[in-house]
């Protein structure tokens, strides 16, 4: 395995910009996230004795904010206590059928996208810490939602 530290790269890469962009929640976002704050799943995740973790309902929280899919498969299950937020999904929704304007995220990316692609020739790299949001970049492309990545 090759290591390769920043400054190794930096003199190959074109400057990296940073940009922090504040994502509003899309309605169906706000409902599940205030929901799941109010459930008795998360007013027992805060009991030391309780089967789900404060950890694990912070995580489900960070899911609803990246994309409600994320916990759809979940609330199915009523697993992390996500069973609650199961009936604020529209009627007949199926994650495999990818809704990006459910995400204020991928609301703003695609918007973001489509300014690049438009005003420049540049590329972008998507970054993230959950291995389940880049596969949603993925679905995305596979469902043919390509303006997001062209």
């Amino acid at each position: 395995m090759i290591r390769r530290t920043s400054q190794l790269l930096s003199n190959y890469l074109p400057v990296k910009i940073e940009l922090v962009v504040c994502c509003e929640m899309t309605d169906l976002q706000k409902s599940l996230y205030t929901h799941y704050v109010n459930s008795q799943a998360v007013s027992k995740a805060l009991d030391s004795n309780s089967k789900i973790s404060a950890l694990s309902a912070v995580t489900s929280l960070k899911k609803i904010c990246n994309h409600p899919d994320l916990i759809l498969e979940l609330a199915q299950k009523n697993k992390d206590g996500l069973g609650c937020c199961l009936k604020l999904f529209p009627p007949k929704h199926n994650s495999k059928n990818l809704v990006p304007e459910l995400s204020g995220k991928m609301k703003v990316l695609d918007g973001i996208l489509a300014v690049v692609k438009a005003t420049s020739n540049d590329k972008v790299v998507l970054v993230s810490n959950y291995t389940q949001t880049l596969d949603l970049f993925e679905s995305c492309v596979n469902c043919g939602i390509t303006h997001l990545f062209d």
